[in-house]
């Protein structure tokens, strides 16, 4: 078998789009904790700073996302089975940035606030699996939609049920 690069480098660019819009998500999470904690106001150490305590997140949340696996799924099937796997990642997350918090001292501009970085996690959470719902929904939309609006059935034949059709006639020991 012959590696095929362009193959590889399709995937490994896709995989690099899921990582940036991720990263978008975050900021975006992030953001909207400081304004929903600070009830819109401006943080009294300003922006640049809450800009640079969002690199420590970003980095710890994508590390956390990698480590648990959540970049190997393919968006167009991501499932509620895969809930678990994101809250971990998240929540594995939310104690580096609290023991990140602990462990540098106040000057460090790296260091998110404690209510930021609990708001931060749900936001997150809630918004990186919405995205991925979401382009679920708009790739498989289209089939549903139709059949929800229009009434259309489309009949499907399914083939290969295996040996599943063979066990009920088979004797079962002891009876």
């Amino acid at each position: 078998m012959k590696f095929d690069w362009r193959e590889f480098g399709t995937v490994q660019s896709s995989r690099l789009v899921c990582v940036f819009v991720d990263v978008l998500v975050m900021a975006v999470a992030y953001f909207t904790a400081f304004l929903f904690r600070l009830d819109f106001q401006e943080p009294w150490w300003g922006w640049e700073r809450a800009a640079s305590s969002f690199v420590a997140v970003a980095l710890s949340q994508v590390f956390t996302l990698a480590l648990f696996g959540c970049y190997r799924l393919v968006w167009r099937y991501v499932s509620v089975g895969d809930v678990p796997r994101f809250v971990g990642a998240i929540g594995t997350s939310t104690a580096i940035l609290v023991l990140l918090r602990m462990a540098l001292p106040a000057h460090v501009g790296l260091r998110p606030p404690y209510s930021i970085t609990f708001l931060n996690s749900f936001l997150a959470m809630g918004g990186l699996l919405g995205v991925r719902l979401l382009w679920r929904l708009i790739s498989e939309g289209s089939c549903a939609l139709e059949t929800v609006v229009r009434g259309h059935v489309r009949r499907v034949l399914l083939v290969g049920a295996g040996a599943t059709l063979i066990l009920p006639k088979m004797p079962v020991p002891g009876m």
